[in-house]
């Protein structure tokens, strides 16, 4: 029987780029993976636009993360963020601060980008159009070589229907969608989910206990 622990960088770098340093654990059964896998396999070599779609902790961030470190942008910085409240200004100065990412060379994951405003969908649009972005005083920058990644847990295509997604930015996003499964179709991973969290928390000082047959009932 397959562990229940996969070191995913492994297990994609024998098709893909080598992968860095770093591994990322993720508590998968088989076969659910592999669905993921095999579509991060074919587009870490492209330079385009990925958009891992997922509830909130399916692991979409960690995906995004696999990716990036099996491509040839490996060596630069992954930098995520969070798309609640962003503004064009706040992103420059995510971007001018993460050395050595700087503006070019690394990954963008932008979180739950759902939560774009209208201008921030305008400034994502032109940075993809144009490949430059416009810092915090409006100057044009010369080169933004930055591969986008996007992670939603909405449908893109009903925020298009609902005209809260621009449809330009719509066709932009989903060049490569891949669609992350949920707990809620994994419940035979909540046994070493609780388990990890309990040893997790035992190792901070907080030793909790589960009443007898609460794992079973969780499988």
């Amino acid at each position: 029987m397959p562990s229940w622990r996969i070191i995913l960088s492994t297990v994609l770098s024998a098709t893909t780029a080598p992968s860095s340093a770093r591994r990322h654990m993720a508590i998968w059964r088989w076969p659910h993976p592999f669905a993921v896998l095999e579509k991060i396999s074919l587009v870490t070599a492209l330079d385009v636009p990925v958009l891992f779609i997922g509830p909130s902790g399916s692991g979409k961030r960690e995906f995004a993360r696999l990716l990036h470190e099996n491509s040839r942008r490996a060596a630069h910085s992954f930098l995520c963020v969070d798309c609640r409240g962003l503004t064009p200004a706040k992103l420059s100065r995510e971007l001018q601060l993460t050395a050595p990412f700087g503006l070019s060379g690394g990954t963008l994951y932008l979180k739950g980008i759902e939560e774009l405003s209208a201008d921030m969908q305008g400034a994502v649009l032109r940075m993809l159009e144009t490949g430059s972005w416009v810092d915090t005083e409006g100057a044009s920058c010369e080169r933004a070589d930055i591969r986008l990644v996007c992670g939603t847990r909405k449908s893109l295509a009903e925020l298009l229907e609902a005209d809260v997604l621009r449809e330009e930015l719509y066709y932009r996003l989903c060049v490569c969608p891949i669609r992350v499964p949920g707990l809620e179709e994994r419940a035979e991973d909540l046994p070493e989910i609780v388990r990890l969290t309990l040893q997790s928390l035992k190792a901070k000082g907080l030793e909790l206990r589960l009443a007898p047959g609460v794992c079973e009932a969780l499988s």
